[in-house]
């Protein structure tokens, strides 16, 4: 068995001109080369970030962000995942340092919060990274060059690229794993192996859904050998070992994020409240987000596919996966996405010494092949993000985030209501917001409910609102963002910014509702207890909360 050799220099046999007749770049522009494609990708993914600020899902506020706050802060707002304790603290543990920072930085202003999407952006560049390793690998530092500039413009890529989401934390760390486990071009190194397992381990911690495809991918890197499979269990194992030595210190039972996360919303259903859609449901969404950029792609894969088979399969895997289970989203195959997007690029380059052969039988000079290929990628990334989907995609609650960051920057503000939500389900349009992380420390968040005649607009001064309320006076209407900014479960939804003079009363409004599933509560509307703290092998979880404070949240 052959050990893989060092990783950043790829033997003589794997390289090679992106077209035969160009000279390959000395090795002391390689770093500059990746230097300037990596500098690029940040510009293009900061302008996109700032230009088009949005919020996916409200996870990556409430399972990422806002924990992380309660860690430097203290207050915070609290979902029902965190109140049962079924969410690991290790994303919201890497974001103390940006939090904690800015809070030094700047104690009542949005700089930790920029400086987690700045963490975050610099973390979307590993796709980026990996995509040039693979195609050095392949066909020289060209080769890389372009299969890591695909990455660079690829818009599903560069719109995720900004959002701390546990999607999009595992979704690097399994390009990695993956370019550990398959270097393309000789077999990986016991070495290798060790670091894909530990990966993935971390990988299918964070994201269980990416467990089968996580498999799979171990089966496909260890083959037969024992010895392999010996290196990837090493590494996983201990992984494995550490993150539920974790989970048992900071939840209360060995691997309780994983193991509770399975109980409620695989065995309870409790995801499917949320919607569930057909198994098909991807199968449609690539051609509906991708528009006929999508047949080009994957026509584009298809014709490699035999070349880049594990990739091809694991990629596969997640979204097989993610089909069986009911509630969906198209969040939930970005891991798929990404390897998605390397394989067109890397498809791409397969096919140029094959059009270049073509282009010599007919007399037609090779840098008409170079041309073409840059532009049919980059048709491709200017394709998707112009369809109506995906063009929508980028105002997401921009409208919400957008009256937000107006409102921090008043002094005067005492407290905020929020009207998100249609009835009955208004008390909850907190849900909606980008949490207290986007505002002034000690900025209370109120549910603003037309149902009690605005009673409680005593507890705050501003307030947005859905058009369609109207606030009572002393309120008055600020400004409406432009339609298609909104709530997208309400289609030409816009967001309204209300003011008032005057201070705030605290007492004149509840504290915010937990946002309890249907699963918890009882015909009468009361959490169960039993079903907050099941016990499942032995084992009850802790809920980050006193089980009798949990209760009381309602």
């Amino acid at each position: 068995m052959r050990n893989q050799p060092d990783l950043e220099h790829p033997p003589a046999s794997a390289t090679g001109n992106l077209a035969a007749g160009v000279l390959r770049p000395r090795g002391a522009c390689r770093s500059a080369s990746i230097a300037t494609l990596l500098i690029v990708a940040l510009l293009i993914r900061v302008w996109a970030a700032a230009r088009y600020p949005n919020i996916i899902w409200h996870d990556e506020v409430y399972q990422t962000v806002e924990p992380g706050r309660h860690l430097v802060y203290g207050a915070w707002i609290r979902s029902w995942e965190w109140v049962v304790g079924m969410r690991s603290w290790l994303v919201p543990s890497l974001l103390v340092p940006p939090l904690w920072l800015g809070r030094m930085i700047d104690p009542a202003g949005p700089t930790g919060a920029h400086l987690v999407t700045m963490l975050m952006i610099a973390l979307s560049l590993t796709p980026i990274v990996v995509g040039y390793l693979w195609g050095e690998r392949m066909r020289g530092p060209l080769g890389g060059l372009f299969v890591g500039s695909v990455a660079a413009l690829w818009p599903d890529l560069i719109y995720m690229a900004p959002h701390p989401l546990i999607d999009v934390f595992a979704s690097h760390l399994l390009l990695v794993a993956l370019y550990a486990a398959f270097p393309l071009v000789d077999r990986p190194s016991l070495r290798r192996l060790t670091i894909a397992g530990a990966l993935l381990g971390v990988t299918v911690y964070l994201r269980m859904q990416l467990g089968p495809a996580a498999a799979l991918a171990m089966l496909l890197a260890a083959g037969r050998s024992t010895d392999r499979w010996r290196a990837v269990l090493c590494g996983s194992g201990i992984v494995l070992a550490a993150v539920g030595v974790f989970d048992w210190i900071t939840l209360g039972t060995p691997f309780q994020s994983i193991w509770l996360n399975f109980w409620f919303n695989i065995v309870g259903k409790v995801s499917d409240e949320f919607g569930v859609e057909s198994p098909l449901f991807y199968l449609g969404a690539f051609p509906v987000v991708w528009g006929p950029a999508f047949l080009v792609a994957f026509t584009i894969v298809l014709l490699n596919v035999r070349k880049h088979a594990e990739l091809f399969l694991v990629f596969l895997a997640i979204v097989a996966t993610q089909s069986v289970v009911g509630h969906k989203e198209w969040r939930f195959v970005f891991p798929a996405i990404s390897i998605l997007t390397l394989l067109i690029a890397l498809g791409l380059l397969d096919a140029i010494p094959r059009l270049s052969a073509f282009a010599d039988r007919w007399g037609a000079p090779r840098w008409t092949v170079a041309i073409a290929t840059i532009a049919l990628t980059g048709g491709l990334c200017l394709a998707i993000p112009a369809t109506p989907v995906f063009s929508s995609l980028w105002n997401n609650r921009s409208g919400m985030l957008r009256a937000f960051e107006r409102l921090r920057q008043s002094p005067d503000i005492c407290g905020i209501g929020v009207l998100y939500m249609p009835q009955p389900t208004a008390d909850l349009s907190w849900v909606f917001s980008p949490g207290s992380a986007a505002l002034a420390a000690d900025t209370p968040l109120y549910a603003a409910l037309p149902k009690d005649g605005w009673k409680s607009s005593a507890s705050y001064n501003a307030a947005v609102i859905e058009d369609g309320h109207s606030l009572p006076p002393p309120f008055r209407l600020v400004s409406c963002a432009a339609p298609g900014t909104g709530n997208p479960l309400i289609p030409g939804a816009r967001t309204c910014l209300w003011r008032r003079p005057g201070g705030c009363n605290r007492a004149a409004a509840e504290p915010l509702r937990v946002n309890w599933p249907r699963y918890f509560l009882d015909d009468r509307g009361r959490v169960r207890a039993d079903r907050v703290a099941p016990v499942m092998l032995g084992f009850r979880p802790k809920p980050a909360e006193p089980l009798a404070t949990a209760l009381s949240l309602r």
